[in-house]
């Protein structure tokens, strides 16, 4: 829902022009609310600024340059200012004409497009005059719909021109393997994916759902149009704080910057909740003096008085109240309640809800009752035993890996306690404050029956002395393991849906595009982590029953001790595929079959399961005879080492530099274990110090360029790039591979005469030591020696 447009007279928006000014829309991004104060900007309309002024920061958070509260320090001044802003439906045209207005000033400035600006503000005024009728569900108003359109598409392409250079794309989590980056403009949303191998790289432009908002407005898809339409203008604004921050610190630019970022982040926001019409509740946060002194003392800034952004609304559908916090934007806190706000209620909510750091949050009720909160920032105590089971479990893993069976088993059975008890804290507290969701009470729920029947599993393991005798000995602990994996699996897919429905809300929500995928990768990990643990817990229940009533016995396998039925030999097999052999291996048609399939080709290795198979028994050959396929015989493999080293050996060493090292020359790839392979890897494997001496030695312009802008030209990134040398410089340090081209001396020559001899192709390269292409099986060549 937009706002733009509701509002007249003294609190009408400000804008580009007189007339326009109680007609402009914007959107929101994020700051923290002890950074935000209102910039001063010309031609605002008297009164609804300075009502901004109040409701947005403290006077001890201002800098040079912002707009002064008239009262000072005065909390009463400071609640009567809040309380002016009345609710959303008079808050969101106030920040909204702040935004415009800031606008302005930097086109003025020239930093910012006039073109931009101007397809902004039409889109703005298209998709308000839009809105009532698409609340309403009614037929739109065509003309308008086209003229939105058109407004998308000239913004998107406008605002795509001027963040156009790389330095505007960010890193973000990978969504392509793992030898390759993707990176994402924040303003305009654009994905760029670039994949490497060795010293080619390959960048695709992956485009941006962004582009898609022209369309989704012809098509009358609305949600996802007022979506798009809102995320679009939020780079924008996004654009035009950082433009002017970089003005320099302590400019007045750089406060009217962070005065954008906040109105934004706290206009998205709101617009989460316009169509509940909610009442601001004025109040503010006084931190414990002893904490702010701490952080002054620490050079850390701090300020004594924080006015907050709290909200509440009646429930027309069931007649509840909800309490409402915005204070910090992209963290909401919510309680649903019984009637109107209450002082104990108050108490309750910035206590156990928000749960404020310790401090005093003074407050005014609906009937101008004035109320003291005291906050402790104190931790649950369900927290605090939820804790303590992750560091029994901690504990207990730590036995596991040291081989103490028993006291391991006694840990993780502390620990399951500890989660169910956690989760029965939680179900109950957040029952009474009325914060519980259907979600979190399965979640909870099935946390407490998966505890206590793991519980009962362990019990029955330390009893019988161990896993083997629990699963002979009692009919009980195979029934408890399968509940406890049952209870999981529950876990699981409430899980899934909370973080699917947070997922929406991070991408929907306020915040900088950086938190916002911070966010999403730490709840997509959180869910592909449980997601394994789930399968070992249903794998691991799979395979009690299919033990249980049959003789047991520990046995050997691959170096670690497994429990399997007696007189059964094949366990000992299961393993070979997870040598480290087998899993280069696999690593390696893994790699042969995306460049394939990159170049529209099919894999080479359809099924890896039975590729990694047969290669390794092929491998196995390879090594009894002692020398890799591609070589008539063992002769002609150490005459093809003794030559690579000789060659090596004669080439000369660069001033103040080192020779390429040959002591672990080996052959790798496909002659390992491929008996048709065609061509011969060669890897010279090197340490960490010899591999950043022979990156100085190669790349010495490229070394003292990224120097002299202080970046570590062995530690560099991608990212930190600027030339086409560059990045192949940052991907030989990011791979920990140079190419035999690229290495000072040359070594093209050395490999040339090596195809001469054997009749195949040669790649050869200096490979570092844990580095991404450090992958066997080696065969060594002669004079070198074997891998530790």
């Amino acid at each position: 829902m937009s706002y733009a447009g509701k509002s007249s007279g003294t609190q009408g928006s400000v804008g580009a022009r007189a007339e326009e000014r109680t007609r402009q829309p914007s959107p929101g991004k994020q700051t923290l609310v002890e950074q935000a104060f209102a910039p001063p900007v010309q031609q605002r309309a008297p009164g609804q600024h300075d009502r901004l002024d109040h409701g947005a920061a403290s006077s001890a958070a201002r800098t040079a340059g912002a707009v002064q509260r008239k009262e000072g320090k005065d909390d009463a001044k400071i609640l009567e200012h809040q309380a002016s802003l009345q609710g959303t439906d008079v808050e969101i045209p106030a920040l909204e004409g702040a935004l415009l207005a800031t606008r302005l000033e930097t086109v003025k400035l020239g930093l910012l497009s006039q073109a931009s600006f101007d397809a902004g503000l039409a889109l703005s005024q298209a998709m308000t005059q839009l809105q009532p009728a698409v609340s309403a569900k009614a037929t739109v108003d065509r003309e308008a719909q086209s003229r939105a359109a058109d407004a998308a598409q000239q913004l998107f392409a406008a605002l795509q021109r001027e963040t156009a250079g790389d330095k505007n794309f960010k890193d973000v989590p990978s969504m392509v393997p793992s030898s390759g980056t993707t990176s994402q403009n924040p303003y305009t949303e654009e994905v760029r994916a670039t994949t490497y191998f060795l010293f080619w790289s390959n960048t695709h432009g992956l485009g941006s759902w962004l582009q898609k908002l022209p369309e989704l407005i012809r098509q009358g898809k609305w949600t996802d149009a007022f979506r798009g339409y809102r995320r679009l203008l939020d780079g924008l604004d996004l654009w035009v704080a950082d433009q002017l921050r970089k003005r320099g610190k302590g400019t007045r630019e750089e406060a009217t910057g962070n005065a954008q970022q906040h109105y934004a982040q706290l206009r998205t926001g709101l617009e989460q909740i316009a169509d509940k019409h909610a009442t601001r509740l004025p109040a503010l946060f006084h931190p414990d003096p002893q904490t702010v002194e701490k952080e002054k003392a620490a050079g850390r800034p701090a300020a004594d008085t924080i006015p907050m952004n709290i909200y509440f609304w009646k429930d027309a559908a069931d007649g509840k109240y909800h309490l409402y916090d915005l204070t910090t934007p992209s963290r909401p806190h919510e309680q649903t309640v019984d009637g109107p706000p209450t002082a104990t209620m108050m108490n309750t909510f910035f206590e156990e809800v928000a749960r404020y750091p310790e401090g005093e949050v003074h407050f005014t009720l609906p009937g101008g009752t004035v109320g003291v909160a005291a906050t402790s920032g104190k931790t649950r105590w369900y927290e605090w035993v939820g804790y303590a089971g992750l560091a029994i479990a901690a504990v207990g893993l730590a036995f596991v890996t040291a081989g103490a069976s028993i006291p391991a088993t006694i840990c993780f059975a502390a620990g399951a306690v500890a989660g169910g008890v956690s989760a029965g804290g939680h179900l109950v507290d957040t029952a009474t404050l009325g914060t519980a969701t259907t979600t979190t009470i399965v979640l909870d729920a099935a946390q407490i029956v998966a505890s206590f029947a793991s519980f009962g599993a362990m019990s029955i393991t330390i009893r019988a002395g161990g896993a083997a005798a629990a699963v002979a000995g009692s009919r009980w602990f195979v029934p408890l393991v399968g509940t406890a994996a049952g209870a999981d699996v529950v876990q699981m897919v409430a899980l899934t849906e909370v973080t699917f429905k947070e997922l929406t809300k991070i991408q929907n929500g306020a915040g900088t595009p950086e938190d916002k995928q911070r966010a999403m990768a730490v709840l997509l990990t959180q869910l592909i982590v449980t997601s394994g643990l789930t399968a070992l817990s249903v794998q691991g229940a799979r395979n009690m029953r299919a033990l249980s009533g049959k003789p047991l016995e520990v046995v050997e396998q691959n170096g670690a001790k497994v429990l399997g039925v007696v007189g059964d030999t094949s366990a000992a097999s299961l393993g070979e595929a997870d040598t480290a052999a087998a899993k280069d291996i696999r690593w390696q048609m893994e790699l042969k079959n995306r460049k394939l399939t990159a170049k529209g080709e099919p894999p080479r290795y359809p099924d890896l399961d039975a590729a990694v198979k047969q290669s390794m028994s092929a491998f196995e050959a390879a090594k009894s005879r002692g020398f890799p396929y591609g070589f008539k015989d063992k002769a002609a493999f150490e005459d093809f080492g003794k030559q690579l080293k000789e060659s090596i050996a004669g080439k000369p060493t660069p001033n103040g530099g080192i020779p390429v090292p040959t002591g672990e020359a080996a052959v790798h790839g496909s002659s390992a274990y491929r008996p048709a392979t065609d061509d011969i890897d060669v890897a010279l494997l090197v340490d960490q110090e010899q591999f950043d001496r022979l990156i100085e030695q190669s790349f010495p312009k490229e070394v003292a360029k990224v120097s002299a802008r202080g970046i570590d030209p062995l530690r560099m990134t991608m990212s930190d790039a600027r030339t086409a040398a560059e990045k192949t410089l940052a991907n030989a340090v990011k791979t920990g591979c140079l190419k035999r081209d690229k290495v000072v001396p040359r070594l093209s020559d050395v490999r040339d005469k090596l195809e001469a001899t054997t009749g195949k192709g040669v790649d050869l390269s200096i490979v570092k030591r844990g580095g991404e292409f450090d992958h066997g099986p080696y065969f060594f060549l002669s004079g070198s020696p074997s891998p530790p």
